[in-house]
């Protein structure tokens, strides 16, 4: 995985203004391609050496964020590769699925390389996501999937798997590293022509003093975003910068990230905006594959033994979704 698992797809998704949590939820420490991918890949650089949790664990996990109910926003579904552990994926969109529209979270999304996708397009369609996002790179990110035969199979999977009703929308997230112009301008025909929903673009991370910093310096990245809104303006896609605040603050013209808010979101052009979530606490956790559970800035540290929230046990997660509405409560009250 190329970027931090903190993306979600929101294209025309109604969600109750209340749900504000964005649930990460690892499924495996699993994906062929760890090789392949190297240093690269941001899980490959942070995750520490420790036991995966069980299938049975997982399930009993996803069952408990299911219960949380509404005020979660979007869960989801990630791993190193989900798909490695299908039978996780589809168990949790199961039980997902047999809970009220008013008791169960806003929206349930994949977050995968696409590997074996186009072989649980049926099984999707009988239990759909609300989205589903794959990766494609340029070559200078070192990862596999900047591969020109990838591209073209990944497209064509997500569109397959939308048009069987197995996704509501479908999204592609690529890294940008130097030269992104002359790298990412040849997806960005593919990628329209698709009818992908969203193209999101986020800053390459490297290891930087036991934690993943952005490749490139402001000074470096805010340029060349500037440049791709402008030649990215006429596609169709909506086109989605996800930054952080600093960068966000920088090309809006001054507008701060709002503390109230999972995220905030800056139009630059029609089908062009910069999008950040919110630092504060409150708004965000993941429950890595060892059981730990980590805030955002736990996730983009290097080798971290034990998560700010502690290890899950039984019961944790309404423990955990409770805390931060409280959290959230306090900001607003700031």
């Amino acid at each position: 995985m190329s970027v931090v698992a903190e993306s979600a797809l929101e294209v025309d998704l109604e969600i109750e203004s209340n749900a504000q949590v964005l649930c990460n939820l690892e499924l495996n420490n699993t994906c062929r391609f760890t090789t392949d991918c190297g240093d690269a890949c941001i899980l490959n650089q942070i995750a520490p050496r420790a036991p995966a949790m069980s299938a049975q664990r997982v399930a009993q996990v996803g069952r408990e964020i299911i219960d949380a109910g509404d005020t979660i926003r979007h869960v989801v579904l990630a791993g190193k590769e989900p798909l490695e552990t299908p039978d996780r994926v589809l168990g949790f969109l199961h039980a997902y699925h047999q809970r009220p529209l008013n008791s169960r979270p806003g929206a349930v999304g994949l977050l995968t390389s696409g590997i074996n996708l186009d072989q649980h397009i049926d099984a999707f369609a009988r239990t759909p996501l609300s989205w589903c996002i794959t990766s494609l790179d340029a070559e200078r990110s070192g990862l596999r999937s900047t591969q020109a035969t990838k591209t073209n199979a990944s497209l064509q999977t997500l569109t397959d798997l939308k048009a069987a009703g197995g996704a509501r929308l479908i999204g592609i997230n690529s890294v940008v590293a130097m030269d992104a112009e002359t790298e990412l301008m040849p997806l960005a025909e593919q990628i329209d022509a698709a009818g992908v929903d969203q193209w999101a673009l986020s800053p390459l991370l490297v290891p930087h003093k036991g934690a993943m910093k952005p490749y490139l310096p402001l000074s470096l990245l805010a340029p060349q975003l500037e440049r791709l809104a402008h030649r990215l303006a006429n596609l169709r896609t909506v086109v989605s910068f996800d930054v952080d605040p600093a960068t966000f603050e920088r090309l809006s013209g001054g507008i701060g990230v709002a503390p109230d808010q999972w995220r905030s979101t800056f139009w630059l052009t029609s089908n062009v905006r910069l999008t950040a979530k919110s630092p504060a606490a409150g708004y965000f956790f993941r429950l890595r594959f060892d059981g730990q559970l980590l805030s955002r800035d736990d996730f983009l540290k290097q080798d971290l033994r034990e998560g700010t929230y502690g290890p899950y046990s039984a019961g944790r997660i309404k423990t955990l979704v409770d805390k931060l509405g409280q959290l959230r409560q306090q900001k607003v009250a700031a």
